[in-house]
């Protein structure tokens, strides 16, 4: 399986878990007309209203290139102005992620 293979059946698996929590999000499809770094992932969590941008790595990844930096500049940018911002490499890292931040999982 190809990084890229493996990436989207992560992402998959991360938007069942929002679904499975009633957070309404958005699959960004990255293309030349998209602003770069943009997050693979956008959602908004209840009951706040606040926004989360999710970046999906596979495990062991490496943010050493051109466009991992523009991803990592984006998340800061994003966190700056108050949102949420992860990189995650599996469903249970978002679960852990919102848990810690103060949202209730029920």
């Amino acid at each position: 399986m190809s990084q890229k293979q493996e990436e989207g059946n992560i992402k998959k698996q991360i938007r069942n878990v929002l679904r499975l929590l009633h957070i309404p999000h958005r699959n960004i499809v990255a293309s030349q007309f998209s602003d770069h770094g943009i997050s693979d992932l956008i959602a908004v969590v209840p009951p706040t209203g606040r926004s989360l941008f999710i970046e999906v790595k596979v495990p062991g990844y490496r943010m050493n290139t051109k466009t991992h930096q523009d991803q990592l500049k984006f998340l800061n940018e994003m966190q700056t102005a108050g949102a949420l911002t992860m990189v995650a490499t599996r469903p249970q890292d978002v679960i852990t992620f919102l848990a810690v931040n103060g949202y209730a999982l029920a």
